[in-house]
């Protein structure tokens, strides 16, 4: 109780009392670390000094934890609340949560200065005019609201005429925004415009152009010397300019640098695999690329030791390293191991067809209907999910999940 009023008044000494001295700022924030609440709980008005209300108001108006509002408040100093609970007022009124408002004042504290009918407002409007709206807009704000500080009439509108042009659709314009904010921070016409031409000169059609501009804007943000590069190498790899595969290629080619590209190509050497079988996985799947060399080792071990496969063989089955290691190849691999063993199905069996399919087929097909003739196969295919993978394997399962992050989908 006694630290309780000692500190409660501390506060209050601190309040009235210029925080520029160092030793009561640092007093001031080594409390309020202490006990976050203690600020809140304490009544700070705006004829109390500038750093004291400006701390307060980012917790209790804008809902930012102590620790943020303290360093917030190194970059803002407010003197009255009309101003701020414009803009407050403004993004509540288009939808924002409050947990969006907090990210957005925390991450920009200076937006609370900002003007709402000059500044603000208009981008909102303009975003609504071009299908942005609603939890999208606020998503994308909340994520990066330095958006918000950019020039409308120089960057933005701009940027939104220039992908009007090739994606045409507002949803597919909301669609890149998503993808990557920088499209309305850069000059489209000079950083996507050569590769476009890139393109063109290769004969890629001008829908699959607008597909890779709307689902991976950040490929074509490439510098075009390393675009070009990376159109030619496809190119001398077979893959054909007006197939669906090539923009996917691309797409997958600028993920990495050259020297890791290598590694990659060299660590699928390293299983055995010739030339021509890395080129012909490579073009089956391009998205195999992006797997780590520990999985593929993983899962050529796996495979190779369950279904008695060279690790070659798996140059035919590309999809294989796209796929959960944890809660799809091993438990499967075990039970389709232990009907080989008895002879309930043939050995020859598509291994990239069993994996793939759903998870109700593969009860169907292969655990239900065999549950007479080996009673504890449920078991084996619940249980291999803890049981078959080590303990320092599970991280590494955690890829196959990152990996639904990167998509492509072109007709």
């Amino acid at each position: 109780m006694f630290c309780f009023i000692l500190r409660r008044n501390v506060l209050q000494q601190i309040i009235t009392t210029d925080l520029t001295t160092p030793s009561l700022t640092h007093l001031y924030s080594s409390l309020l670390l202490q006990n976050p609440s203690s600020l809140s709980n304490t009544t700070i008005t705006k004829t109390q000094n500038p750093s004291s209300f400006t701390v307060s108001y980012l917790i209790n108006s804008c809902g930012l934890s102590p620790e943020s509002a303290l360093s917030a408040s190194q970059k803002i100093q407010l003197k009255s609340p009309e101003r701020p609970d414009s803009v407050l007022k403004l993004f509540q009124n288009h939808g924002f949560t409050n947990t969006q408002i907090a990210e957005i004042i925390a991450k920009r504290p200076l937006l609370l200065l900002a003007s709402v009918n000059k500044t603000l407002k208009p981008k909102l409007d303009f975003f609504h005019s071009v299908g942005i709206t609603g939890p999208t807009l606020s998503k994308i704000l909340s994520a990066d609201p330095g958006l918000l500080h950019r020039s409308l009439n120089n960057q933005i509108v701009p940027a939104v005429d220039f992908l009007k042009s090739f994606v045409h659709t507002g949803e597919n314009i909301a669609t890149s925004f998503k993808r990557n904010t920088r499209v309305f921070q850069m000059n489209l016409e000079k950083v996507m415009g050569p590769n476009i031409s890139i393109l063109r000169d290769e004969g890629v059609v001008e829908s699959k152009i607008s597909k890779l501009i709307t689902s991976h804007p950040r490929t074509m943000m490439l510098k075009p010397d390393r675009f070009r590069e990376i159109v030619t190498l496809a190119k001398e790899m077979g893959f054909d300019q007006s197939g669906s595969n090539f923009i996917l290629v691309i797409c997958v080619m600028s993920r990495m640098t050259k020297l890791n590209w290598e590694r990659k190509v060299e660590g699928f050497r390293s299983l055995g695999w010739s030339e021509d079988e890395f080129l012909s996985a490579f073009k089956l799947q391009p998205m195999c690329m992006i797997t780590s060399q520990e999985k593929i080792r993983r899962v050529v071990d796996l495979v190779g030791t369950q279904m008695d496969l060279k690790p070659s063989s798996l140059s035919k089955y590309p999809d294989v390293f796209l796929l959960s290691l944890e809660k799809r190849i091993a438990p499967r691999c075990s039970v389709l191991r232990v009907l080989i063993q008895n002879s309930l199905i043939k050995k020859d069996l598509s291994i990239t067809w069993a994996l793939k399919m759903s998870e109700e087929d593969f009860l169907e097909r292969f655990v239900i209907k065999y549950e007479e003739n080996i009673p504890e196969i449920q078991t084996i295919y619940q249980g291999v999910i803890h049981a078959f993978i080590p303990r320092d394997l599970r991280k590494l399962c955690e890829e196959s999940r990152e990996l639904h992050r990167f998509r492509v989908v072109i007709p």
